[in-house]
């Protein structure tokens, strides 16, 4: 699978630490000083394909376990 996302230009999703951290408990998000709205855009445009993608290719007793998580480097 990181092949294919090397294809698209979207490994940098797994691979590097997340630009945008889903807060837990609230909608702030935590650490967004200096990252510029488009950036925030197309990393979390990036991030749900991903997401989708990897969850889309497991099985159901995993994909029970992993839909929760909000970012495609967590799971």
């Amino acid at each position: 699978m990181i092949m294919f996302f090397c294809e698209f230009e979207v490994d940098y999703v797994l691979l590097n630490p997340p630009i945008v951290e889903e807060a837990r408990d609230t909608d702030t998000i935590p650490g967004d000083s200096g990252i510029d709205a488009t950036t925030k855009a197309k990393y979390e445009k990036c991030n749900k394909m991903v997401r989708g993608h990897m969850l889309s290719h497991m099985a159901n007793n995993l994909f029970d376990l992993f839909v929760k998580d909000k970012l495609a480097k967590y799971i």
